[in-house]
């Protein structure tokens, strides 16, 4: 007769297998955890890059997805190793889950880079889209010399020069007036581009100018300045072998409009108090995603960067453009729109949730009103600050785009394409 507690007696090998299993179990959900860190949020920010009007999730995703797509395929990929991993190791349905997530924000990314790659070839310029896989901050390069150019109560304002790669006595000059604003930012924070457009033939100067503070509007300050950058720079160019003769002008965001407004006001003999009375005129302007009015960037109606974008508007006038209009006039650039304008070069991205396209679409329109044609490209699945890594399309397409255009009005053209 068999003994019954015989039958229930368990073999070394059976309990000796319970720990190793229980082990393996928490191992995979260990690993699916970590998988679901990386593709959980990326799943979500590849929504809002797709649907940009969702509140809040679409600032994110144009902002980050749609600004690093190949950074955020390759976490797709680390996370569906994490995701594979866990289903091997018993976690099956979440892990096939997860593989599921991973596929999804992979070929999001891919679709992304594969539309700003046709944008940039439909424009005319080659991009790589490999290099998107790269990150490299603009922030990550060094002037060659830095000066003074001017003075604010009593504080120097510095001018950063990039030379050109090659010793060329008479090389075209292009000034940079950057963004941030009008109370934030600095000369150096598109350091890399400015590097690469000095490499590319041109001699390079970006200067600093007196940002807004709660305490003291500068709507009339900076722009000063940038005229008075301007004549510092057609006098001194030689010094460094440039030819003033050939100047070309490029800014961003609150830098575009500063830029656009002084080489709009030039060309008409307007020199906005630059420094001695002395004009320079430039050949031509580019500028990426420009604030030219201040009316409809005040009346930003995104309910995340919305109210950023009215402290940066009444803290430049010193109150709302209805309380000042003669202000918002003066710094508007299509204030300075005339047959006369320069050249100009107009980058938009289509997702812009911090500076509305309408009001440079505005521009753009009444500059054809005038007899002028700004030539004018909007980037798709594209956020105000797209722009930021080096080796992303959207930046590749903003420095081709605009030494091509220089070229076509009497700039460096070996290096253009």
């Amino acid at each position: 007769m068999a003994n019954p507690r015989a039958e229930n007696r368990e073999t070394p090998l059976a309990t000796a297998s319970r720990p190793r299993s229980a082990k393996k179990l928490f191992l995979g959900w260990l690993l699916a955890t970590f998988g679901a860190i990386l593709l959980i949020p990326s799943l979500l920010l590849a929504v809002g890059a797709f649907l940009p009007r969702l509140a809040y999730l679409g600032n994110l995703g144009t902002g980050l997805f749609a600004t690093i797509p190949g950074q955020f395929v390759q976490l797709s990929m680390i996370g569906s190793l994490f995701a594979w991993s866990a289903v091997r190791l018993g976690v099956c349905r979440f892990g096939r889950l997860l593989i599921g997530l991973a596929l999804c924000s992979f070929v999001s990314g891919i679709i992304i880079l594969v539309i700003h790659t046709v944008i940039g070839f439909e424009a005319g310029v080659r991009v790589n889209p490999l290099e998107a896989f790269l990150f490299k901050p603009l922030s990550s390069a060094q002037p060659d010399i830095t000066l003074t150019y001017t003075q604010d109560l009593g504080q120097n304002i510095k001018i950063d020069l990039y030379l050109p790669a090659k010793s060329l006595n008479s090389a075209p000059v292009m000034v940079y007036i950057h963004g941030g604003g009008w109370y934030t930012g600095n000369r150096a924070e598109q350091a890399a581009n400015l590097r690469w457009f000095a490499d590319h033939g041109y001699l390079v100067m970006s200067p600093d100018y007196t940002l807004s503070t709660p305490q003291r509007s500068t709507w009339m300050i900076a722009g000063q300045q940038v005229a008075c950058a301007f004549a510092w720079i057609e006098g001194h160019a030689t010094e460094y072998g440039g030819d003033a003769t050939r100047m070309f002008a490029d800014g961003g965001s609150a830098g575009g409009q500063l830029v656009l407004s002084y080489a709009f006001a030039a060309n008409t003999n307007n020199n906005l108090a630059a420094c001695d009375g002395k004009i320079a005129r430039v050949k031509a302007v580019a500028a990426d995603v420009p604030a030219v009015d201040p009316i409809s960037f005040y009346d930003n109606p995104d309910p995340l960067e919305g109210a950023w974008a009215r402290t940066m508007v009444s803290q430049y006038l010193g109150g709302t453009p209805i309380q000042y209009p003669d202000r918002a006039a003066y710094v508007s650039s299509k204030t300075y729109i005339s047959a006369d304008a320069p050249p100009a070069l107009i980058i938009l991205k289509n997702d812009d949730h911090l500076v509305p396209i309408q009001g440079a679409l505005e521009f753009v329109e009444r500059s054809h009103q005038a007899g002028r044609s700004p030539r004018v490209l909007r980037i798709p699945l594209a956020e105000h600050w797209s722009s930021f890594n080096f080796h992303s399309v959207a930046d590749q397409i903003v420095r081709q785009m605009t030494v091509r255009f220089f070229c076509e009005h009497g700039g460096v053209c070996n290096s253009a394409q």
